[in-house]
């Protein structure tokens, strides 16, 4: 079966020693000797395995993930292209048939070619001759101003102009103590959330452990998984 993602594992673990904060959890997992030394294990292959997964990912430039650069052009998108089409449909048809022809609305990826579009299209009003101005006049009484289109095209250059780190090249000594960090870490984990499902019937402290899910009424055990190939990368990025 596929290797699990390292970010998963890690995810897991934390839900898991955190729950063990709770008293009521604690004193569950002490009849199976859970004490608060192996609390303090589980931390340290925590932070081991978590601090070299953080050193696989390259820093990134900008506001944000390119998802969340995304939603603010189509929070952007959302806001102003219904205000810039009703206000040419009206008072510049000829116009609004010019900056709409064949645009419209869109969303996920999309809508950084529809922003682009209707930014570059605006701004070609100004060539219009005085029909031109007079619409971008206009617009800019409706909010739609310069400063405003200016704002909608730093939002597409941090998605089109931005730069790209590359990850750092791998080190096969590095990646075999990564491997052998993220082996130990899970281990650990398996071994006390398997005890913890034999102790802590609760249904509640169970989902609070992460070894059960409110959806669903019996959770099957973590799924084991092969040994790793030796030289090969143990998991993707999160």
């Amino acid at each position: 079966m596929p290797r699990l993602d390292l970010w998963y594992k890690l995810r897991k673990l934390l839900q898991f020693l955190l729950a063990t904060l709770d008293p009521r959890i604690f004193t569950l997992l002490a009849r199976r000797g859970f004490t608060n030394e192996t609390r303090r294990e589980g931390w340290a292959l925590f932070l081991k395995a978590g601090g070299q997964h953080v050193d696989l990912v390259a820093p990134t430039r900008g506001d944000g993930a390119p998802g969340e650069q995304l939603g603010r052009i189509d929070d952007f998108e959302n806001e102003w292209f219904d205000v810039v089409e009703a206000a040419l449909l009206r008072h510049f048809p000829e116009l609004h048939q010019q900056v709409f022809l064949n645009l419209h609305k869109s969303s996920g990826r999309e809508v950084v070619l529809t922003v682009e579009t209707l930014l570059a299209r605006v701004a070609g009003l100004e060539g219009q001759g005085e029909r031109g101005r007079a619409a971008l006049a206009l617009l800019a009484e409706r909010g739609f101003t310069a400063a405003v289109r200016q704002r909608g095209r730093a939002l597409l250059d941090q998605v089109t102009k931005c730069d790209v780190d590359l990850l750092p090249t791998p080190d096969p000594a590095a990646e075999a103590e990564r491997q052998k960090a993220e082996a130990e870490m899970w281990a650990y984990y398996l071994e006390w959330s398997k005890t913890a499902r034999t102790v802590v019937r609760r249904k509640d402290l169970r989902i609070k452990l992460g070894i059960s899910s409110a959806a669903r009424p019996e959770e099957p055990e973590e799924p084991e998984e092969p040994e790793p190939t030796p030289g090969v990368a143990g998991s993707g990025g999160a």
